[in-house]
């Protein structure tokens, strides 16, 4: 259970973080 929601986390963080990126 923790697994999924750290893995949730870390994606949303990240595509937070570059979202730029994902644009391109």
């Amino acid at each position: 259970m923790s697994l999924t929601y750290t893995l949730l986390g870390f994606m949303n963080y990240t595509g937070t973080e570059m979202p730029g990126f994902w644009e391109h």
